[in-house]
């Protein structure tokens, strides 16, 4: 059965002595998502020394011939040799966003080729040449990760990078990769910030800068969330957006509310256990641990809500915001969501409903 390999800058670190511990994080949600973290052990001389081990050298994790998820040496100690290297994603938070001539851009596509070869990332979707109006730029650039998460703020979207390291776009799952077997607890949850209804300001009308010179109010509500949960308000200014008709607002008002997901926090994870968690086919995520990872949505069976009922073929659908592991410890999932937490990073998808017992 494959196992867990390292290499650093395209040298296979098994090769170079005894490697163990290997553990990793993934991560979904602001500030991209993909490998997050890698960590592991080795046993060599304490005289030894390799281009491998340089500090900001090319990590790859991978299973077997399966590329988990890039990464850059960022703490190696070569007292005791543990390493770890940091994801591809957060070095969005390292450069700056700016086009060929230096000068500052929230276009993603323009910051992104700019910076492509500093960041280490391999294309994958095709980026938009869409300014971010919400970023002031006028006294300076802004990273890179907060163009893209302006970007997909602004249209409902995540952006990760998958296993080789390359960049994409897109929406939460819309259907479950996972699911929990019935019996499995329920995640703890916790009323800490969360909201059935949003309230927004919005632009009636802009000038040539596009600068709001009119705006209104208007409001969107899940009511469904509100009747299980109790009724909690939130509002946001999305004037950034340009000038919106009444409807258009509204429109935008219930789409970040549905995005955002109307309910309470999660304050615990769940161990990955043989017989927990399986995919829609049967199989035992326990045996496949290597598939599971942050951004994919997990079913979880006979979920017992906050008033404490439980009712056959009732089930919620949450999307995974972390994943953890170690030979020792296993896979940990924990949900987006995790509280404490605000209402502008919670989107996993609640999709609670009561289905006919078979």
């Amino acid at each position: 059965m494959p196992d867990l390999t390292l290499t650093a800058n395209g040298v296979p670190l098994a090769a170079l002595g005894p490697v163990g511990d290997i553990a990793y994080e993934t991560l979904w949600g602001p500030g991209g998502g993909g490998l997050s973290k890698v960590t592991w052990s080795m046993q060599l001389p304490k005289r030894f020394s390799h281009p491998a081990f340089r500090l900001g050298a090319k990590v790859v994790l991978k299973y077997g011939p399966l590329p988990l998820g890039q990464a850059v040496l960022s703490e190696p100690n070569f007292d005791d040799w543990t390493f770890e290297a940091t994801g591809l994603a957060p070095r969005a938070s390292r450069f700056y966003a700016v086009d060929s001539t230096g000068a500052p851009t929230t276009k993603p596509s323009i910051a992104v080729a700019q910076q492509q070869a500093n960041l280490g990332w391999l294309t994958g979707s095709a980026l938009p040449a869409t300014t971010v109006a919400a970023l002031d730029i006028s006294s300076g650039p802004v990273k890179i990760a907060d163009v893209l998460d302006g970007y997909c703020a602004a249209t409902n979207q995540r952006w990760w990078l998958d296993g080789a390291g390359a960049l994409y776009l897109g929406t939460d799952p819309a259907s479950p990769r996972w699911s929990l077997v019935p019996g499995t607890p329920s995640l703890e949850s916790a009323d800490d910030d969360f909201a059935t209804t949003l309230r927004v300001k919005y632009a009636t009308a802009v000038d040539a800068n596009g600068s709001p010179t009119g705006t209104a109010y208007t409001s969107s509500t899940n009511a469904r969330a509100a009747a299980q949960w109790g009724a909690a308000e939130d509002f946001q200014d999305i004037t950034a957006a340009g000038a919106l008709t009444a409807a258009q607002a509204q429109a935008n008002a219930a789409a970040i509310l549905a995005t955002e997901s109307p309910r309470p926090g999660f304050t615990s994870s769940i161990q990955v256990a043989v017989g927990v968690l399986a995919n829609l086919g049967g199989r035992s995520a326990a045996d496949a641990w290597w598939m599971v990872k942050a951004g994919q949505k997990v079913r979880h069976h006979n979920w017992r809500n906050l008033s404490g009922s439980l009712a056959p073929g009732q089930y919620l659908d949450w999307v995974i915001g972390q994943t953890s592991y170690s030979k020792d410890q296993g896979l940990t999932i924990t949900p987006i969501g995790l509280a404490p937490r605000d209402t502008q990073n919670v989107i996993a998808a609640i999709t609670a409903a009561a289905t006919a017992a078979s």
